[in-house]
């Protein structure tokens, strides 16, 4: 019998807390996740993210980027602005900063 990897089994099948909390995220709706589905980005969908133009996370799913976003902003009690203007031409398709100290930056994959 082959080994079983029950780590990636649980992640693969979306059996981990972390998987469960993406999902909750996604379908409770909630500001980011509107957000990005008015970028017009799907939930498996690919993006990548630019954290205060130094970080570069990525390719990740939306589900994954929403998470990110929902921990970078302490679960919402962050103030979060959301705008869908490309205003530096780089080709960002969504900027969210969080309490005018992080910004992210979501780009398609």
């Amino acid at each position: 019998m082959k080994n079983f990897n029950l780590k990636k089994f649980l992640t693969e099948n979306k059996l981990t807390n972390n998987s469960r909390l993406v999902k909750e995220y996604l379908e409770d709706g909630g500001p980011a996740a509107d957000a990005f589905r008015e970028a017009g980005l799907g939930d498996s969908d690919m993006v990548k993210l630019k954290v205060d133009d130094d970080q570069t996370l990525g390719p990740v799913s939306v589900a994954k980027a929403v998470a990110f976003v929902e921990k970078k902003s302490n679960n919402g009690e962050m103030e979060r602005q959301y705008s869908f203007d490309d205003s530096e031409g780089d080709g960002a398709v969504l900027n969210i900063s969080i309490a005018d100290s992080i910004t992210i930056d979501v780009y398609r994959a």
